[in-house]
C-alpha cells in the first residue's frame, strides 16, 4: 500500500504563520487569564470571553477551510491584524476595569 502525501499547496497551508498565531493566543489567553476575573465589572469580563470566543472560532474555520480555496494574501492580512490585538491585551491585563471606563470615554 502506498503512502499517502499531503500536497505542496495543504503542506503551505497548514504551515502558514496564521495558524501558528492563532494556537498562541488560544493558549496565551487560557494561560493568561486575569487572576481577579470573578471580580471584574461585567464588561472587562465579557471582553475577555469574546477574545477567547473569537480565537476559537478562527481556529474552528480555519480547520474547515478547504487549502485549494484559499488566498496566500487573505491569511496574511488576518494575521497582520492579529498583532494588533497584543498592545490592546497588555492594556486589558494591567487594569481590565479601568482599559474599558477609558474606552467609553472615547465614544
Amino acid at each position: 500500500m502506498s503512502e499517502q502525501r499531503t500536497s505542496p499547496t495543504t503542506q503551505s497551508y497548514r504551515s502558514h504563520a496564521l495558524q501558528e498565531a492563532v494556537v498562541r493566543w488560544i493558549k496565551l489567553l487560557k494561560d493568561e487569564r486575569p487572576q481577579n476575573y470573578g471580580s471584574l465589572s461585567s464588561n472587562a469580563r465579557n471582553a475577555y470571553v469574546r477574545l477567547r470566543w473569537v480565537m476559537r472560532d478562527i481556529k474552528r474555520r480555519l480547520d474547515r477551510v478547504n487549502p485549494f480555496l484559499v488566498h496566500k494574501a487573505a491569511l496574511d492580512a488576518i494575521n497582520g491584524s492579529l498583532p494588533q490585538l497584543q498592545n490592546q491585551w497588555n492594556q486589558y491585563k494591567s487594569s481590565p476595569d479601568q482599559f474599558f471606563s477609558t474606552i467609553g470615554q472615547l465614544r
